[in-house]
């Protein structure tokens, strides 16, 4: 998690509420916060940070995956391939995500992108805004959007027929900021 995050993050247990989190940091790397503690103050609600994810939600403060169908990497990879599709030149992909990107305004200030899933349109959004905030309740789509973020590239197995699968790579494109995005999991709602 980027540590210029630290300013903009409240409790969520304490909505409407705006309460500040301290970081209790165990491990960070330049900016990023790989492994802490964010605590609430007033409420004591503890947020772990993981491998560089914070992990916001207002309803138990280890976070357990609600829905394991969007843990699983059948599920993770389909929507790699419906995000990113477009970019690995797969002609059944489609480039929705591209022509929507394309609509957007540069505008100051931070995007939010509420259920980013895999996170296509937060790349989006931090060329068009000051930085962007991809957030969603799957903690293997934030992994993978995040690992897409901090490495440049990521690869995946993507199903093609019953057992047989074939090995794709996403790169970030040239266009997009990944120094102006970041992705948490939490529940949006």
């Amino acid at each position: 998690m980027k540590e210029m995050l630290i300013d903009l993050i409240i409790c969520p247990a304490c909505l409407p509420r705006e309460e500040d989190l301290t970081l209790h940091s165990f491990e960070q790397e330049g900016g990023e916060i790989l492994d802490g503690e964010l605590r609430c103050g007033i409420c004591k609600a503890r947020y772990p940070i993981k491998n560089g994810i914070a992990f916001l939600s207002p309803r138990r403060s280890e976070y357990r995956p609600q829905s394991l169908v969007y843990e699983n990497p059948f599920t993770i990879s389909s929507y790699l391939w419906s995000h990113y599709g477009d970019i690995f030149d797969d002609p059944e992909a489609s480039c929705a995500y591209a022509k929507w990107a394309a609509l957007l305004e540069k505008s100051a200030g931070i995007s939010f992108d509420t259920g980013c899933a895999a996170g296509r349109m937060t790349f989006e959004m931090g060329c068009k805004s000051d930085f962007a905030i991809g957030i969603d309740n799957s903690t293997g789509l934030i992994q993978a959007a995040r690992n897409l973020m901090t490495e440049g590239r990521l690869e995946f197995s993507q199903p093609i027929e019953g057992r047989l699968m074939a090995r794709r790579t996403i790169e970030c494109l040239k266009t997009w900021k990944p120094e102006n995005v970041e992705f948490i999991v939490g529940d949006a709602l």
